[in-house]
């Protein structure tokens, strides 16, 4: 088995859900999102990654997270640049 880039206890979920035709769900809880970044800073965390399932149909959630002051990038921005 591979390793994980990520330790388990360093991975944060957040509410928002976009159903698969890109449609919201769960608004993305932004005051969530910001106490989960708080939470990983607090563990030395220096660069986060943002993947929300289905973004690549509307990354507006990724973005907005995203652009709340993190270092990191949206995992919706990588379509289209990663081989197949």
């Amino acid at each position: 088995m591979r390793a994980s880039l990520v330790e388990r206890r360093l991975v944060i979920g957040v509410p928002e859900r976009l159903d698969a035709h890109g449609r919201t769900v769960v608004p993305l809880d932004l005051a969530a999102a910001e106490a989960a970044l708080d939470a990983l800073v607090a563990e030395g965390v220096q660069a986060v990654a943002v993947s929300f399932l289905w973004a690549f149909l509307d990354p507006r959630h990724e973005r907005a997270r995203a652009g709340a002051g993190t270092a990191g990038s949206c995992a919706s921005s990588l379509i289209g640049r990663l081989p197949s």
